[in-house]
């Protein structure tokens, strides 16, 4: 019996399913994805998000309101194209 690996982009896959109650389609704040995949380095999580932002089905973008924006959240954005990205929706 083999175990079964992981990767980091299904551990987001999941983390967005479990705070979207299973619902596609929803922005989510990356602070709130990244309280779930914590154990993970920080590099490792910012790579993942960077591979699944160019799959057709997830879009990682800034908070239109900057102004809005805490601390917490400034501090769980990944930089994508020189772009801070604070936000992930997946669709189904």
């Amino acid at each position: 019996m083999t175990a079964t690996t992981i990767t980091t982009e299904e551990r987001i896959r999941s983390a967005y399913r479990l705070v979207t109650d299973w619902t596609p389609g929803l922005w989510v704040s990356l602070t709130e994805i990244r309280t779930w995949i914590q154990d993970l380095p920080r590099e490792e999580q910012d790579e993942a998000l960077r591979r699944l932002e160019r799959c057709p089905d997830v879009n990682l973008v800034p908070e239109s309101n900057q102004k809005t924006l805490t601390k917490a959240r400034r501090a769980a954005a990944v930089e994508i194209g020189m772009q801070d990205k604070h936000l992930i929706w997946i669709g189904a």
